[in-house]
């Protein structure tokens, strides 16, 4: 049996030398020939020009140089035999045999419209996002403050939310402002941070906070963020608890102290995400589905800086600026607009309150609770890619 597939392979190199073997010999002839021209006479550049029909233009030896490199460093690598065919036409008359063990001859040739594969750097992975859009929202309906209210925002007891608080702000306007982020610029592009940094889900320990809950949640959308999009993502694990304690009283304004800080020292921040985990009653379980599993629903939370006085007018607060309200509520509203667009089903209503949240640091602020106490770590994890290509759509990261 062996002596069998001796013989057999003693054929196949036989039948090669009589077939390809001549062919080979040519085409490194040709291409050394090409080489040899091309650096030794660079004045005489008659044979190059006729095997290379792109060097048929106006002669510069500095353009030929790199046009010549980059396609021998480039092209060369990516398709030796197209390349092939490119420098020395005639080659493409040459019948290509493929020798079976079976003593089958195959014969192929390279489809006409098949391109040179460039090796580009630039060519970066291209972030894929859902595709099929759900439902649509009619941007123009935003301008009727009843249509607001029903289906994008809801509010907390002491705003007493009505028609009278959304009239304050052109939402047709908010809604198709440019939100682009850009990525070209050196230094971190985003901002995660935990007010509440032990904030954990049901299937949790507290005491696993450093590691889990809107921690955990946090490092997945980092990942998320920085492998499709190619932003640098800065993500603030710090705790605002007082020390030693599980209580948060003071915990926006020990934050704002230092996140005010850290957007000083890094002025290439142009979007600060707040990432909570909101707290509902037993029975309030709130999850919709991402590719057949369970995901936490996501509600984005904005801080108006007003309340209602005595005789229930709307007021801003005096010792609570914030003067970034309508750029937050453009953040908000082109979120929920792309989540209702492709994920209806894991978005809840925009939730207003009265106060500020730390919303005054940047223009670009998000708060948002990924899902509640009565979700899984999981089912939060599973929200993040999601989260992700909403946040790709509205700030323009493909």
């Amino acid at each position: 049996m062996m002596l069998k597939d001796y013989g057999q392979v003693t054929q196949s190199i036989k039948e090669y030398m009589q077939t390809l073997f001549g062919y080979h010999v040519v085409v490194v002839i040709v291409i050394l020939a090409i080489a040899k021209a091309t650096y030794q006479d660079m004045g005489s550049l008659i044979f190059a020009k006729t095997a290379i029909t792109t060097l048929d233009t106006p002669f510069d030896a500095e353009e030929l140089v790199l046009t010549y490199a980059s396609n021998v460093t480039e092209v060369l690598i990516s398709s030796p035999l197209n390349y092939i065919y490119k420098a020395v036409p005639f080659t493409e008359q040459v019948s290509i045999f493929l020798v079976t063990r079976f003593d089958e001859v195959l014969e192929f040739s390279i489809p006409d419209d098949y391109d040179l594969l460039d090796l580009d750097p630039s060519n970066l992975y291209t972030p894929i996002f859902p595709s099929t859009v759900v439902q649509y929202i009619d941007v123009e309906k935003l301008a009727d403050p009843e249509y607001l209210l029903d289906a994008f925002f809801s509010g907390d007891a002491e705003l007493n939310i009505g028609t009278d608080i959304l009239e304050q702000w052109d939402f047709v306007e908010l809604a198709t402002r440019d939100l682009s982020i850009d990525t070209s610029v050196d230094g971190p592009h985003v901002l995660i941070y935990h007010t509440h940094s032990q904030e954990v889900y049901i299937d949790e320990d507290w005491r696993d906070h450093e590691t889990g809950g809107v921690i955990a949640v946090g490092n997945a959308l980092v990942e998320e963020l920085e492998r499709r999009f190619g932003v640098e993502v800065l993500h603030i694990t710090d705790s605002f608890y007082l020390d030693g304690s599980r209580s948060t009283d003071g915990a926006y304004g020990r934050m704002e102290t230092y996140m005010e800080r850290v957007i000083e020292e890094n002025p290439s921040i142009q979007l600060s995400i707040d990432i909570h985990r909101d707290h509902l009653g037993e029975g309030a379980y709130l999850a919709g589905e991402v590719n057949g599993e369970p995901a936490a629903k996501l509600m984005l939370v904005n801080g108006l800086t007003q309340w209602r006085n005595l005789s229930g007018e709307l007021v801003y607060m005096q010792n609570l600026v914030n003067n970034f309200v309508e750029d937050n509520l453009a953040v908000s509203i082109q979120t929920q607009i792309v989540g209702l667009t492709y994920y209806p089903d894991l978005l809840r209503k925009i939730y207003l309150k009265p106060y500020r949240y730390g919303m005054h640091m940047l223009p670009n602020t998000m708060v948002i609770e990924v899902g509640s106490t009565t979700n899984t770590l999981e089912e939060a994890l599973n929200s993040i890619v999601p989260i992700a290509d909403i946040l790709g759509k509205v700030f323009s990261l493909d």
